[in-house]
């Protein structure tokens, strides 16, 4: 679906799909036994250093071999954490990225998660969540959204977006101005 609309993928493979995580792998040692270049990153923040390696292996045959659209490379990237075990993830990619691009890209996927569905989660407690029939998921999805993106519009930097969201239900005043800031 995502190459019918003219769009691109960078997907993880998970343990659960053991051919594609077999093949995968095999790529990656083929690629390493050639010498492709690889992609290092050290990052420091919240007080802990991690650094990330990527590397990217061609796989025209793949595709066909596991019925999967546009399917052009697999990458690792092995990830260290302060003295944390080494993690290995590996991704299918409609496209053949650099490894430079597939940290990229990889980082900006998290980029989502801690902007959208972490709050979701802590702050309006999304997962607890027991409606299930009939439209009204998608209802109250559609208005948690609404109230994180009226809480992130005002400009009170210093009060926490759970903080905004209580004191504008204990206070119809700074309601109206919450809402007065909605773009």
């Amino acid at each position: 679906a995502i190459k019918a609309r003219g769009g691109d993928y960078v997907l993880a493979v998970k343990d659960n799909q053991p051919a594609l995580m077999r093949d995968a792998k095999a790529a990656i040692r083929a690629a390493a036994r050639q010498g492709k270049p690889s992609t290092i990153t050290v990052d420091a923040g919240h007080g802990r250093k991690e650094k990330r390696r990527a590397v990217v292996a061609a796989v025209p045959q793949m595709a066909q071999d596991h019925d999967f659209a546009g399917l052009k490379a697999v990458a690792r990237i092995t990830s260290k954490r302060g003295t944390d075990k080494t993690v290995e993830r590996y991704f299918l990619m409609s496209q053949a990225y650099s490894p430079k691009d597939v940290l990229r890209i990889v980082r900006t996927h998290w980029s989502i998660e801690n902007s959208l569905h972490w709050p979701l989660d802590v702050v309006l407690d999304e997962d607890l969540a027991r409606n299930r029939k009939d439209n009204a998921p998608a209802n109250l999805a559609v208005l948690r959204r609404l109230a994180l993106n009226v809480a992130r519009a005002h400009p009170d930097n210093t009060t926490s977006l759970r903080g905004k969201l209580k004191r504008a239900g204990w206070n119809d005043t700074f309601l109206f101005e919450l809402i007065q800031h909605m773009r």
